[in-house]
């Protein structure tokens, strides 16, 4: 991003104001309160606003810059960016709602309607008026400004992660602790695991009772010996039966690989051809695009117009010119009618198309995959893992609505598409009819003649970047040809979207490597119904050894009949205590997926160290001229500097003034470089932030920042006319009193 030109109407102090930039540094010099403080808030004010919400002029940039004459404080931008030319302009009210803001596209003259709750700077900048004051926007440097809002180590954060979802933390945690809660209270005193400890504690109490009394039952254990040996032998089967539901899971796993393989060859095979039809669009200039096809469609329509019809030799002229002015007008309203329902139905759409959606296929299967999962779980190890349904019908759930959201926004793409069709083919209209209106006005044939010349000559030339042609007969052919390559590369282009939204996890080649794992013989076919009887049969004969086992035990009781066995009292004990360890096992799991949540989002907030480090070693490193060599910043965005030829880092108090504001612009930098977008980076405001630097400093500093300036855009704000002399490649704009 590069600003050519700024114009300050009215601003604070300054009025009628026009600075003219250039690429790389620019200088704005002038002594102390010529305006140069109030030159930078211009620019915050016109991309961001300012909320003007109180009365305090420290706090309220609207009242403490409103000129004194009372004029309207109002100005303009030129700037390039996104590869083309903006101008912006804002009249500023007593509020942000209250400003009038216009943005205007240079290329073709056409304003650019600006989205509800977003500012200039999201989107040219590339994010919130908060990170541009801590990343681009950098003053007198003493200390490094808070982070508050996450933006700037989000954005930090994100530099090493991928994907768009986002996961309210806090509520996940609520969730977890809620549930830990009501197993055992914050106290320890309440809860239905304290209550099943109680019982247990008073179950024990009786079996030492009992076992006083087990003397005589020695004799009968043989036979309950006999019933664990059949236990043992149906676990054995469960255990088998759990060995082949995993291979029928890998069978589902290698049909999942097979579709996603099936999808990565389409997009391959789309990304190819859409290759090949993008060279056929290839011009002169760059590549033709609808905008250029449109471009052609009006030099068409034009000379069409001037060369069929000759209102100037009609004896009714006057009574033809007011039929076209009414045709034009009713044109002209139903465009505009037909551009306020498209602009309603553009709000309706989803602005982040390319989030993250669960297939309906892909949630089918894991349905599918979690059910078999916790049926086998339930089974081998306890019924509780049957809750696990609940994952499997989420899973359904969630692809469901997907899917149901993703054709709703389907249907009202296709109706937002055909309006546009409708907008444009009436533009179309509304030209040939502007041009018959024109014809009225002409003067004499001989001046249609050259006209229509003209217009021949012209519609030549508007193809002429993509193909020569001499007559129009060879311009409505390639006009054809090109209208319908563009047709092909747009079916193209939704084909591949379509892929797209289903796009597989891992590169082809991945996935062709892991499904040549995954073998299985011609005849194997996975048969979960056949599995889930032959379990049910084992399940079913292990109840029965069960059942015989608890025969045993009531046998043993008839020596004591109206006191409880011990074999009774330690199946309740072990019931309760499984159910115990079970709901411990889950307050520890809550616990420790407390702390993994809360581990991982500090390392999210971490991970952007490493790269901060480097970045800000570098700029430092040359700003000293090797002085120091090594910065370290802490997740606090607290840095401290290491020395050349020492192995020992010193924190700021422990720096000179001056050295501490080449290590704070060292870091303002390298977070300014991380977050801001490589391939069009904002422009960088320094305002006198080589105050405290001595000569040597200074001159290291301009020397860095000349040499900076080559990949982006620099403004730097000063009142020292020495540092002039030091950049003299720098563009120099000055402020007087």
């Amino acid at each position: 991003m590069r600003i050519d030109r700024i114009h300050i109407t009215a601003f604070g102090k300054l009025k009628d104001v026009t600075l003219e930039l250039g690429k790389g540094l620019n200088i704005l010099y002038g002594p102390n309160e010529a305006g140069k403080s109030t030159v930078l808030a211009f620019l915050q004010m016109l991309f961001y606003g300012s909320p003007g919400r109180t009365s305090d002029p420290s706090r309220n940039l609207r009242k403490k810059y409103a000129p004194f004459s009372g004029e309207k404080m109002a100005g303009s931008v030129d700037f390039f960016a996104q590869g083309a030319h903006w101008r912006l302009e804002r009249s500023f009210g007593a509020t942000t709602a209250g400003d009038r803001t216009a943005l205007w596209n240079l290329d073709d003259g056409k304003e650019v309607p600006l989205p509800a709750k977003t500012s200039p700077g999201d989107r040219f900048f590339g994010f919130g008026a908060v990170a541009a004051g801590r990343a681009i926007l950098i003053g007198q440097l003493s200390d490094m400004p808070a982070d508050p809002d996450g933006e700037i180590s989000g954005r930090l954060s994100n530099l090493m992660q991928s994907g768009e979802e986002t996961v309210s933390f806090q509520v996940v945690l609520n969730r977890l602790e809620k549930a830990r809660y009501a197993l055992r209270s914050k106290s320890g005193r309440a809860g239905s695991m304290v209550e099943l400890e109680a019982e247990r504690e008073s179950l024990m109490v009786r079996l030492k009772e009992a076992e006083l009394r087990d003397a005589r039952k020695e004799e009968l254990r043989q036979r309950a010996e006999e019933a664990k040996e059949n236990i043992s032998k149906y676990d054995g089967i469960l255990k088998r039966l759990k060995s082949e539901f995993s291979m029928a899971e890998q069978y589902a796993e290698a049909k999942r690989l097979d579709q996603e393989i099936l999808t990565a060859e389409r997009l391959e095979t789309a990304d190819k051809a859409l290759d090949e039809i993008h060279q056929k669009l290839r011009t002169a200039t760059g590549c033709a695009d609808e905008a250029f096809l449109e471009k052609l469609r009006r030099a068409r329509a034009q000379y069409a117009a001037l060369e069929t019809q000759d209102p100037v030799d009609d004896g009714n002229h006057a009574v033809k010119r007011e039929a076209a002015a009414a045709t034009l007008a009713d044109l002209q309203a139903a465009q505009a009618q037909a551009e306020a329902q498209r602009d309603k139905m553009a709000a309706g759409l989803e602005k982040d198309p390319k989030r993250w959606r669960l297939p309906f296929g892909i949630g089918l299967v894991g349905a599918v995959l979690l059910t078999a999962v916790f049926t086998t779980l339930a089974i081998l190890v306890h019924p509780a893992f049957a809750t696990g349904f609940i994952a499997a019908l989420a899973c359904i759930f969630l692809s469901a609505r997907s899917y149901q959201k993703a054709a709703a926004q389907r249907t009202l793409r296709n109706a937002y598409d055909a309006l546009c069709d409708q907008i444009k083919q009436r533009e179309l209209a509304i030209s040939q009819q502007e041009s018959l209106c024109a014809l009225f006005d002409a003067p004499a044939k001989k001046d249609r003649e050259v006209q229509v010349a003209a217009a021949r000559h012209a519609l030549f030339a508007s193809i002429e970047p993509w193909r020569e042609v001499n007559t129009v007969a060879d311009f409505d052919a390639a006009y054809a040809v090109l209208s319908a390559t563009l047709r092909d590369y747009e079916r193209l282009q939704i084909e591949r979207a379509t892929f797209a939204s289903h796009e597989p996890s891992e590169p082809l080649e991945a996935l062709r490597a892991k499904r040549e794992g995954l073998v299985f013989p011609a005849d194997y076919k996975a048969d979960p119904i056949a599995l889930q009887a032959e379990q049910e049969k084992a399940t079913q004969a292990l109840a029965t050894a069960k059942a015989a086992f608890a025969s045993v035990n009531t046998e043993l009781e008839t020596a004591f009949r109206g006191q409880p066995s011990v074999a009774q009292l330690e199946r309740q004990i072990r019931q309760l205590t499984e159910e115990i360890a079970r709901q411990k096992s889950f307050c520890d799991a809550c616990e420790i997926a407390e702390a993994t949540l809360e581990e991982a989002f500090g390392e999210l907030r971490q991970s952007f160290g490493p790269q901060l480090n480097q970045r800000t070693s570098e700029i430092l490193e040359e700003l000293t001229k090797g002085a120091y060599t090594e910065a370290v910043v802490s997740r606090d965005l607290e840095v401290q500097a290491q020395p050349a030829g020492s192995f020992s880092l010193r924190a700021t108090p422990y720096l000179s003034n001056g050295t501490a504001d080449q290590l704070y612009l060292a870091l303002r930098l390298a977070i300014s470089d991380l977050i801001s977008n490589p391939d069009d980076p904002p422009p960088l405001f320094l305002d006198d932030v080589l105050m405290q630097y001595d000569d040597s400093r200074a001159i290291a500093g301009m020397q860095f920042l000349q040499k900076y300036s080559a990949g982006r855009q620099v403004l730097l704000f000063t009142c020292h006319g020495a540092l002039l002399q030091w950049a003299p490649q720098a563009t120099v704009l000055s402020l007087s009193d």
